[in-house]
């Protein structure tokens, strides 16, 4: 298979296009997945850095995190801030969080560390590792993490427990982790949220209105797609993301799938393509949501960030040829 035919296989439309300025992405057959939930000597030594799970653990959030101390504060508040549905705090030690700082130059890990003291209530373990040229990108830190948590809540005797991936750019409103619960134990194997990007600066209002432009035409196609082909498992009102800033599966399904296959960016996508081979639908909920930055440099090379910034340089290009004589 050429580069290009599987980047377009692996990327979802909005990131078409993108192997002209990124490095190769393969998709992983089922026959590569099963052996991948075995420890790594990176794996290994991310488990000897964290504590025993809680007994009552029912959710292990995992945040990857590289450079990332200016932005982790608020992240770790709006999980220090999770409610149930009636706006109750979540029963202690029935979610906890984990933070992979891995291959950092500044103080990510000092400043979770410290959001940990800050938020008493909040079970948090955050994780250093130095991973090889060869691993270090987002792809590999997101699996080492999804296996730690999955191999976590099996050790409590919880497989159907739920491992939540979100960003160290992303604040999760105070009901995302209560909504994802709810949803789960309505029978949903994977759950995709909401993500929605602050866009608030004068400056950025044309960007913030090319992005309302494309989300509105794929809640549109979506809308499509339920009357032509109605998803019992997925089913109206729906979204169009299942992005790692939002979204989460229980442990049984990542097993089943036979873990995160290891790829350089979109590993999110490879993920629920690998769900879908195992019949495995992923709901897309409207009330799962998360905001996340607006940040035009990431820290991937095909994301969020990498579509904001063409966005803008489509924006940016047009309005030059506007004032064209």
């Amino acid at each position: 298979m050429t580069y290009k035919a599987v980047m377009q296989s692996a990327t979802p439309a909005r990131f078409l296009g993108s192997y002209e300025a990124a490095a190769t992405a393969p998709i992983f057959p089922d026959t590569l997945l099963p052996n991948m939930l075995g420890h790594s000597r990176s794996g290994a030594l991310l488990h000897r850095q964290l504590p025993p799970a809680c007994a009552g653990l029912r959710v292990s959030v995992v945040i990857p995190a590289k450079n990332e101390a200016a932005n982790l504060p608020a992240t770790l508040a709006a999980l220090a801030a999770q409610t149930d549905l009636q706006g109750q705090p979540l029963p202690l030690g029935s979610f906890e969080v984990i933070v992979l700082a891995n291959n950092c130059t500044d103080a990510t890990a000092e400043v979770a560390r410290w959001q940990a003291q800050r938020f008493p209530h909040l079970v948090l373990h955050v994780a250093e590792l130095r991973l090889p040229a060869a691993t270090t990108h987002v792809g590999y830190a997101r699996r080492l993490l999804m296996d730690e948590a999955c191999t976590r809540l099996e050790q409590v005797g919880n497989p159907r427990g739920i491992i939540a991936s979100t960003d160290a750019d992303t604040r999760a409103m105070p009901t995302w982790l209560a909504v994802l619960q709810a949803e789960v134990a309505t029978g949903a194997a994977a759950v995709g949220g909401r993500i929605r990007t602050e866009i608030t600066e004068k400056a950025l209002l044309p960007l913030r209105r090319i992005q309302a432009r494309d989300t509105a035409y794929r809640l549109l196609c979506a809308r499509l797609e339920d009357l032509l082909d109605p998803n019992p498992a997925d089913p109206w009102p729906r979204h169009h993301q299942h992005f790692g800033a939002s979204l989460a599966l229980t442990a049984h399904a990542y097993r089943q799938v036979g873990g995160l296959p290891e790829v350089r960016f979109l590993e999110d996508e490879t993920l629920c393509q690998a769900l879908h081979r195992h019949d495995l639908s992923v709901q897309h909920s409207p009330n799962v949501e998360v905001i996340t930055s607006n940040r035009r440099e990431g820290r991937v090379e095909v994301g969020l960030s990498w579509q904001l910034r063409e966005w803008w340089q489509l924006w940016l290009g047009r309005s030059h040829e506007r004032h064209l004589p």
